[in-house]
This record gives C-alpha cells, structure tokens and sequence, in this order.
C-alpha cells in the first residue's frame, strides 16, 4: 500500500515529516487538511475514530503515525539515502526535537491569534481545490482556526511567554551552530536535528519553499527576531538550498 500523508500546507510540524520523507525518497500519497472539516475522514483514516487526529499523519498498510518524528523513523527503517538518525546522536537529536517542539506551540499560539484577526490570511489558509471558493469558505476557515486553537489550548500561552520560548530556542540554536563549525547540529552532517530547528525558523520569516500567500507570509513574519536573526535566516535558506 502507498503510504498516505496527511499534512497542514503551512506546518513546520507537517514540513519536518515530508522533509524527512523525500529525503528518504519514499513514495507517498500527500493529502492536504484543513481542520475540522476534514476531521471525521482524518478520525477513520487513522483507525481510530474515537480518538482525537493529529497530523501530520502518515497512514501506511499497517499503521498510523500521528508524531513528525515517528514519521522520520518511519522513513529511516523503510527509505533509502543518507541517515537522519546517525549512530550515537540519539539523544541529542531527541533533544533538539523537544527544543523545536517548545518553540512551535509558542509561534504557534502567536500565529493563531494574528490568523484570527486577518481575513485575507483565513481566505488563503484554505488548501487547494477548495480555495478556489475562497470567499464561502472564509467562515469554514475561521471555524477551522478556532477549531485548532482550542484543540491546541493555544490561549494558554501569553505572547510573552511565546516570544521568551522562540528567542531561548534561536540563542540555543546559535550557540550550538557556533560551536559546531556554522553547519550542522549533530554528527558533523545532515541530520533530522538540523531539519527539525530550521523548520522552527517559519516562526521568524516563512521560506519562500512554503508556498504562503501575501497575508499569510505577513501573519507569520515576526520582524523584530527576523532583525536579530539573521544569521540563523542565512543558515535555514542555505540548508533547504542545498538538502530540500
């Protein structure tokens, strides 16, 4: 069976799986979601219907994977190419990953609340084929956001708190770069560490690979980190440049 994906167009959560996915070359089936409408297909694509979705979310003939970096694993035992995972880096890529999990569910919070506030970004959160009827679907889309927000508690976060959490991840991931040689977090090379902090860049300045509209790019910009950030914005766009 063709391994389906389900995937948010504009989630660095959806972004770490189908990264590590192509890189491991795997032949898989992309299903764009647009929440709460697309949640009772979710609920039985995972063979669960009683237990809340989340995605990303790869179904395969046995299993579902509703965590990016199982997703990962997945594409490691069952892909081809250079590992993600290597040997003896286990628990500083584990590490790394709920670093870049902090960050997300504090931009995340953040983002929430600007989405909500911008209908031009709600019309161009709808995934395609159903954006070409972006003003009926504007109300779905603000449901949607809801939906998500309280799935995700994300008034639980004040944008102090998210803003303290994003920028001791980027000082985190500056230090260790420095340290590293200015590459490559874990191993000397390419890893799912490297995949799983740049994705958390989205929050300061979406890369152009996401494919946003003009108001959704807005939404997400944060333009004072992406002033103090610079150097990490070099680092992302060169290593999608060269691995993406």
């Amino acid at each position: 069976m063709r391994p389906v994906l389900f995937f948010l167009a504009q989630s660095p959560w959806s972004e770490k799986a189908r990264w590590a996915l192509d890189h491991h070359n795997i032949d898989y089936r992309p299903v764009a979601h647009l929440p709460l409408v697309f949640e009772p297909v979710v609920r039985l694509a995972s063979r669960r219907p009683f237990v809340k979705p989340t995605v990303p979310m790869l179904v395969t003939g046995w299993e579902s994977l509703t965590d990016s970096g199982a997703i990962a694993r997945f594409a490691e035992r069952t892909g081809r190419g250079a590992p993600l995972f290597p040997a003896g880096f286990a628990m500083e890529i584990e590490e790394w990953e709920e670093t870049a999990e902090g960050m997300m569910s504090a931009g995340r919070a953040e983002l929430m609340r600007r989405l909500l506030s911008s209908d031009a970004a709600l019309a161009e959160s709808v995934p395609a084929p159903l954006n070409r009827f972006a003003r009926p679907m504007k109300p779905v889309a603000r449901l949607a956001a809801k939906f998500l927000g309280n799935k995700h508690d994300v008034e639980k976060v004040s944008g102090k708190q998210a803003e303290a959490t994003i920028e001791a991840g980027l000082a985190k991931l500056r230090a260790a770069l420095k340290r590293a040689g200015g590459r490559h977090l874990c191993g000397g090379g390419f890893s799912f560490a490297d995949i799983t902090m740049a994705v958390t860049l989205q929050y300061v300045r979406p890369h152009p690979r996401v494919g946003l509209g003009p108001a959704l790019t807005e939404i997400w910009r944060n333009p004072e980190l992406e002033r103090s950030s610079a150097d990490l914005l070099e680092w992302r766009d060169q290593l999608v440049d060269a691995q993406r």
